[in-house]
């Protein structure tokens, strides 16, 4: 054999002896004594029927559950709302726990891991016996974990880390209230700040107090953002008087958000509190002692809402279609604008197509459609407590199809804005420069 080739050879075989060196030093000191033997062996002799309590420790956090008439029960709260198929889990998953290695003659637990557990499950069946399960570890070749059980000195692996089927929240082990669904709502609500109503009528959302016209998709957001929450985290399950005050969430200090139906039932309603350090909100249903979180961003635009963030921003919005006839006053005298009846819209639009086949001529635009689409594009820039002050630049009467009237007023405000009221108490900034195109088409009509 040539001499490099038996250099390869020899560091193979060196190699080969390294390894298994590394092997044997990485098994607990006290593996040369144990006796192993492979298999299936059930670390609990029952099954989860027969379970009659459940305990865990997960780091600081020690858990207790017994059955009482068949129901799970939080020890020592009764009250606490367990769910029910969680723990049903549970106990299927600790009942069933089977090894696949068992190891005899260990003298030193320690080098297991078992001497301080990562983790600690006891079962108890009817009869009052206890099987308590530590779990050490992860094997050399981590292709498994040490496992202590009571009443035996024998240590077993399992293959997986079964402390992560136990690794649960609060909001996990109880069940939480059920949210209600709501599909129809006609008013919505938040205490102190909004009392939207639908009016069937005109299909609109206005201020149930003062009848002020809101902007339907910012009332509808406001709603769909209500609808839509659901509980992040559940605090407690029985919160006392005491702590329903520090959280903001007594009767006199909570924030309602709800929604009505149109009998005026109430279809969903939240309680909303103050924010913890993370600034999530406390939050419970009415009538309620079981305490939750929401996320800060799903209830933030709830509680800014109210009249300055669900205002209407356009002082007409009605479809030139659903016009009857609306009579502009200003300066220059009035013109009067009434849309064609369906009959006459008809003949315009065969006299009008008569006439293009004949010599080509376009069909003339509407005036008055076109004055009411510039007076229908006014957009308010600011909602403020004020009054007009001497006699309107621009007033239009408006009677729609159904034969509703109202009237808008533009006043003099600024050079940049106009005024126009919309209650007793508040009105609206427009620009100028959009109420003169108004009244400069008025003037050439």
């Amino acid at each position: 054999m040539k001499r490099s080739m038996k250099m390869a050879v020899l560091l193979v075989v060196l190699a080969a002896f390294a390894g298994g060196y590394v092997a044997v030093t990485r098994l607990p000191a006290s593996s040369t004594t144990v006796t192993e033997e492979e298999g299936q062996f059930a670390l609990y002799e029952g099954d989860a029927d027969s379970l009659a309590a459940l305990e865990w420790t997960d780091g600081g956090t020690a858990w207790r559950f017994e059955k009482r008439d068949g129901e799970w029960q939080k020890a020592g709260e009764p009250d606490f709302p367990v769910n029910q198929t969680v723990l049903g889990t549970l106990a299927d998953k600790a009942a069933s726990l089977t090894a696949t290695r068992a190891l005899s003659d260990v003298t030193s637990p320690a080098d297991y891991g078992l001497a301080e557990p990562v983790f600690t499950l006891t079962l108890t069946d009817a009869d009052g016996v206890q099987t308590t399960l530590t779990l050490g570890d992860a094997t050399p070749f981590e292709d498994g974990y040490y496992v202590g059980a009571s009443g035996t000195e024998t240590i077993y692996t399992v293959k997986e880390d079964f402390s992560g089927s136990f690794d649960l929240t609060v909001s996990e082990l109880a069940q939480m209230e059920e949210i209600p669904q709501v599909e129809r709502y006609a008013r919505v609500t938040v205490s102190g700040a909004v009392d939207a109503a639908y009016d069937a009528q005109t299909d609109t959302w206005v201020d149930a107090a003062t009848g002020e016209p809101l902007d339907t998709e910012a009332v509808e957001s406001l709603a769909t953002d209500i609808k839509a929450l659901s509980w992040s985290a559940l605090v407690t399950a029985n919160a006392t008087d005491e702590e329903l005050a520090s959280w903001q969430l007594d009767d006199r200090t909570a924030t309602s958000a709800a929604l009505y139906d149109e009998e005026e039932n109430l279809a969903l309603c939240f309680m909303l509190g103050g924010t913890n350090e993370d600034g999530d909100v406390y939050a419970r249903l009415p009538d309620s002692r079981m305490v939750y979180l929401f996320m800060a961003e799903d209830v933030g635009d709830i509680l800014a809402a109210s009249a300055d963030t669900l205002w209407r921003k356009q002082p007409v919005t009605l479809a030139y279609e659903a016009l009857s006839q609306a009579v502009f006053t200003f300066d220059g005298g009035s013109v009067t604008v009434a849309p064609p009846q369906a009959g006459e819209a008809v003949k315009a639009a065969e006299s009008e197509e008569s006439a293009e086949e004949a010599d080509g001529a376009e069909a003339t635009e509407d005036p008055g459609e076109s004055l009411w689409t510039a007076l229908t594009a006014l957009t308010g820039t600011a909602r403020i407590e004020a009054q007009p002050d001497g006699e309107a630049l621009l007033s239009v009467a408006i009677t729609d199809m159904d034969g509703a009237h109202r009237q808008v007023g533009f006043y003099a405000y600024d050079v940049d804005s106009y005024l126009v009221p919309v209650t007793d108490s508040h009105a609206m900034l427009v620009p100028a420069d959009s109420v003169d195109k108004v009244i400069r088409m008025l003037r050439q009509m």
